[in-house]
């Protein structure tokens, strides 16, 4: 997801400002004894690796070899199941895209086709929804996901959901934690993780309009509810993210969801410390994801 200036396909640049914590902050406890954000101490309540390795060329094709793609719609929104053609492990990933993407970039990209490669080797089905486009984790946006996997076969999800938000998906798929039935474990990729560090930007720019667009009246609400979120589930998460993306910068976005994610299952949030800018491919690592979700 980027705004403004194109950093590779698909994305538009996204200038993140200071996110909204400490005393009197919309949002969480950052960690138990209620000091303020670790990362601003240097001192993190989560682990911390560093790893840049970048995922092989993936395309279409190498997809289809190992996964049996199925398309449906739901209103004018286009769903993608991919399901293993090997055996099943009863495990749904989400795939919950950024902006200017849709329900088709988890086949179409080659860093995100990656991952469903991967996955779908170790057992995955792996689902894509368009749910709006452009949607800023909307109501309808969040209904949407809701409804695509309650439509996944049960053989598929039996074992439980697994979620990947990827920029401004980290901040819908957030707000899906509570709404999904059976969510093991969650990662983000430069995850989104604060409404109003993305929504204060210049007035004059794309995402501005954006944001606008897709929350209408409701704005207000969303800055208050989303700038961070309240995230209360005890599972193990992982963000990948870099220092030198200026864009979704990592203490203010990354950080904050993993800071939240560590205060409620102590020992479970992982930073994985990658480089380059906002959409560098180093943030896309298929083994790592599918040991962080055998292992949930």
């Amino acid at each position: 997801m980027v705004v403004a200036a194109v950093l590779r396909r698909r994305w538009i640049v996204l200038a993140a400002v200071g996110v909204l914590v400490g005393a009197g902050a919309v949002g969480y406890a950052l960690i138990p004894n209620g000091h303020e954000n670790p990362s601003s101490t240097g001192t993190r309540a989560f682990h911390v690796v560093h790893d840049a390795t970048t995922p092989p060329v993936t395309t279409p094709a190498d997809v289809q070899r190992v996964a049996r793609v199925r398309h449906s719609t739901h209103g004018s929104d286009e769903i993608v199941l991919a399901t293993p053609r090997s055996a099943s492990n009863g495990r749904l990933v989400v795939f919950v895209h950024g902006s200017d993407e849709d329900a088709m970039t988890m086949i179409d990209s080659s860093q995100n086709a990656s991952l469903t490669v991967a996955l779908a080797r170790a057992g995955y089905a792996i689902l894509g929804d368009d749910a709006g486009g452009n949607a800023w984790a909307n109501p309808a946006s969040i209904t949407s996901y809701v409804h695509a996997v309650s439509s996944v076969p049960a053989t598929y999800r039996a074992s439980g959901v697994y979620l990947i938000g990827e920029s401004m998906g980290g901040l819908t798929s957030l707000q899906l934690l509570p709404r999904l039935p059976k969510v093991r474990a969650w990662i983000g990729i430069y995850p989104v993780c604060n409404l109003q560090s993305v929504y204060g930007l210049s007035k004059t720019s794309d995402l501005h309009a954006a944001v606008d667009a897709a929350w209408g009246t409701g704005l207000s609400t969303a800055l208050a509810a989303l700038s961070p979120p309240t995230i209360t589930a005890a599972i193990p998460a992982m963000a990948f993210s870099s220092v030198d993306d200026v864009t979704v910068r990592q203490r203010d976005n990354a950080d904050v969801c993993l800071s939240a994610f560590a205060h409620n299952a102590p020992g479970r949030a992982t930073l994985v410390s990658t480089a380059g800018i906002h959409g560098d491919p180093s943030n896309f690592q298929p083994a790592r994801v599918v040991a962080a979700f055998d292992t949930a």
